[in-house]
């Protein structure tokens, strides 16, 4: 992924996204994507807490077209180091993807100097509930429960 191929990665990263949540979880989910932008921060609470603490954070964020978020993305691209879309919350006329990204600054020194000048990766991810049992589909909504 290149600062020119973003929004085109985005697009297609969040098309994969929606059609692997249509097939583990039985919610209807919408082509209409709006995008909402997380900092993944390091972090030495146990999942439940930052859980609870993102999905506390996202729900006072306005959710956005992509290219309204493009600018802000293209100004923390030297700094991108991973960038993971997850559903924040799917509704039959709309969803809303979480771009949680990762930054370089974050990394140990040493690491990041190797990975200074790579590209950032791109990642598509449907978080489960703890007691997901395998093959069983679920509320892709159960963060916000």
């Amino acid at each position: 992924m290149t600062k020119k191929t973003l929004e085109d990665d985005l697009i297609e990263a969040s098309k994969a996204l929606v059609n692997l949540a249509r097939e583990i979880c039985w919610n209807e989910i919408s082509d209409n994507f709006f995008y909402i932008l997380s900092e993944i921060k390091n972090s030495s609470e146990n999942f439940d807490i930052q859980r609870k603490q993102r999905s506390l954070q996202n729900s006072k964020k306005i959710p956005l077209r992509l290219h309204s978020l493009i600018p802000e993305l293209e100004k923390l691209y030297p700094e991108l180091y991973d960038i993971n879309l997850y559903i924040y919350k799917a509704e039959s006329d709309k969803t809303v993807i979480d771009i949680r990204y990762y930054s370089k600054n974050l990394l140990d020194s040493s690491y990041g100097a190797k990975v200074a000048d790579l590209a950032p990766m791109l990642h598509c991810k449907v978080s489960h509930p703890r007691a997901h049992q395998e093959g069983k589909k679920f509320d892709v909504n159960w963060e916000n429960l």
